[in-house]
């Protein structure tokens, strides 16, 4: 009895640092939990963004405007389509932001992340009658679909779609590449997405550069480059 009852009592002093090694065990593990879950749901919701923000196989850079049309003519028959991406600063609601010129083909229509749209946000985009505005500039000026934007030299657009824009702290608006040459004539057009079948993006990126002469920091792989955003 007596042995039992000193069991018992060295039992009862040793609990409350039990207690306390249990709790920490468990808040350890909740964290764990908790900080993994986040983890890897970012990881799922940014390789899914990538997959459909970097669709074109190769995205190529000239050095002046001269090159580029060299460039556009020598691409013309050795891709499925090449995509013009032009940009500008400029003053919107007060704010400077970047106007994106977007073409009008599948690879926006059917792979571009909306967080919300119009159901035309696609052909109101290319008609010029449209904008796709990024996240950013959704919140922090708290527009709404269907707004009115006024753009510089008295074009005015309407509000057809959000979309995300993982890494960007500035305000962006996508417009269509056509009205967008219409209405500012001077911006260059000096990069191009360059769509291709995959298997041929290396060697197509291997005669830019030993035939055409375009350096090779000049041309991007879409692959490479989700792989080291990947690794980021």
């Amino acid at each position: 009895s007596d042995v039992c009852s000193s069991d018992l009592s060295d039992t009862r002093m040793q609990l409350p640092s039990l207690s306390l090694a249990l709790m920490a065990l468990l808040l350890a593990l909740s964290a764990n939990i908790g900080v993994g879950t986040m983890v890897s749901s970012f990881r799922y919701t940014f390789l899914g963004w990538l997959d459909q923000r970097l669709v074109s196989e190769l995205y190529v850079t000239a050095r002046d405007e001269t090159e580029a049309v060299r460039l556009a003519e020598w691409l013309k028959p050795r891709a499925d389509a090449m995509l013009p991406i032009m940009s500008m600063s400029a003053k919107v609601l007060g704010s400077d932001v970047q106007l994106s010129g977007v073409a009008d083909h599948p690879t926006y229509r059917e792979h571009w992340p909306l967080l919300q749209s119009t159901p035309d946000a696609w052909d109101a985009v290319s008609q010029g009658r449209g904008a796709l505005v990024n996240e950013q500039f959704w919140r922090r000026n708290g527009v709404k679909i269907g707004q009115d934007l006024a753009l510089p030299g008295g074009w005015t657009v309407r509000i057809v779609g959000i979309y995300s824009d993982y890494g960007n702290p500035e305000g962006q608006l996508m417009i269509g590449a056509e009205p967008m040459k219409t209405h500012f004539p001077d911006v260059p057009i000096l990069r191009y997405g360059v769509r291709i079948d995959p298997a041929q993006a290396p060697a197509l990126a291997g005669r830019l550069t030993s035939e055409f002469g375009l350096p090779r920091a000049n041309i991007i792989d879409q692959s490479a480059l989700k792989q080291q955003s990947r690794a980021i």
